[in-house]
């Protein structure tokens, strides 16, 4: 550092947080300003109008989780990478593949074929002249999941795919989320490593009862594979989560990162020594969201902001839904909100804007240990029923 650069702030005292207590004291004529400017997050956590680096010393092992996300051998010099995906709503083969094609020839970088909906689908026809190895392809499936996954697996046998190529997710609609359900899933998929099978997801509405939730659900996935001898690291590598991302800017950043840091604690108690924060999956999805005052692009707006919330959370997948899935303008808007941030903003040159954030840390400290709280609490409940 240079002389110039030492004397910068020369002529600046620096202010402690007491400091600033007696200012804002002083202004608010003796008023408390921390009781006047709190504010309540989620449903048990308080948050103050202020913090400094003397707020981030008690939170434990606070480096340990930052900039985790660097993609270290990456050539291009971009340090974060993320899949923006784009859902398709199947209920016709080849509209479906057309449809696919025009995303991924425009800034997708996968697609997820929603097949709940469809009767005698065609996968041959679906995936015509989709390079499967070389883009994520993931399925929504209902009911008739293991017959769509055989036919998945022997189209890429009769293609010649390397197994290690393929990547995706697999999404189990509600009600077909069952431990056994996601064991067949598992078997199914279980050649090929990149495709993952055990998509959890919750629609609680607070973040650290979400966060509870997935944790929970998680416990009950693995414990239900006791029987197999399946090696946890296995189990674990096939994990994601699903994330719903709301309008709360700063709080879905936490709920991501307090996700990624306790499914870590997790992945401990099952001695999972090799796994690492990094290698947990998150897909984000930004639910289609009106408001009439904010209309006709209502929308457009609130994706934009859960979008930047999922990156800078940490997420691995990305998922912003149109208003309306038949109109072609809504869903070239939805899709390019990730390649905008991306292509345009840079979010993909920075690996951890949050890392250090006062108020970040502390809201994300602060909401895992909650979740973890609420985490511990299903488990002893469900202990107690079952004795």
């Amino acid at each position: 550092m240079s002389e110039r650069q030492k004397n910068l702030f020369i002529d600046f005292k620096n202010s402690s947080k007491e400091d600033w207590v007696k200012k804002a004291t002083s202004d608010l004529k003796g008023e408390d300003v921390f009781e006047k400017y709190n504010w309540n997050f989620d449903d048990k956590i308080t948050l103050e109008p202020y913090y400094d680096n003397s707020d981030l010393k008690a939170i434990e092992n606070i480096e340990a989780f930052q900039n985790r996300l660097i993609l270290k051998e990456n050539p291009t010099g971009e340090n974060r990478y993320w899949e923006n995906l784009q859902k398709i709503i199947v209920t016709d083969s080849k509209t479906a593949n057309k449809q696919a094609l025009e995303a991924l020839n425009n800034g997708a970088d996968g697609i997820i074929f929603d097949l709940t909906r469809a009767q005698g689908i065609s996968l041959t026809d679906l995936l015509d002249d989709i390079l499967i190895d070389y883009c994520s392809i993931s399925f929504v499936l209902g009911a008739d999941f293991k017959e769509h996954l055989a036919a998945y697996t022997d189209l890429i046998d009769s293609k010649g795919i390397d197994h290690q190529s393929v990547s995706g997710i697999i999404f189990l609609s509600e009600g077909h989320q069952s431990p056994d359900n996601y064991l067949e899933a598992f078997k199914a998929t279980i050649n090929l490593p990149g495709l993952l099978s055990l998509s959890i997801m919750s629609t609680e509405q607070t973040a650290s009862s979400a966060i509870a939730h997935l944790l929970h659900s998680t416990v009950s996935v693995i414990n239900a594979f006791e029987a197999t001898q399946l090696d946890i690291h296995q189990i674990l590598s096939k994990i994601t989560f699903g994330l719903q991302v709301s309008t709360d800017y700063f709080g879905e950043i936490a709920k991501a990162r307090a996700l990624r840091n306790l499914f870590f604690q997790l992945s401990q108690a099952y001695k999972a020594d090799g796994f690492n924060p990094e290698n947990l999956h998150i897909h984000a999805i930004s639910p289609a969201w009106t408001e009439e005052k904010y209309q006709p692009h209502a929308n457009m707006l609130k994706a934009t902001t859960a979008a930047m919330s999922a990156i800078l959370g940490g997420c691995d997948s990305l998922l912003v839904e149109p208003e309306d899935y038949s109109n072609t303008l809504m869903v070239r808007i939805a899709r390019n909100v990730s390649s905008i941030l991306k292509e345009e903003s840079y979010f993909n040159k920075t690996n951890d804007p949050a890392a250090g954030s006062y108020y970040l840390e502390v809201l994300t400290d602060k909401l895992a240990r909650t979740a973890w709280q609420k985490f511990q609490e299903k488990v002893k409940q469900e202990k107690e029923e079952i004795q």
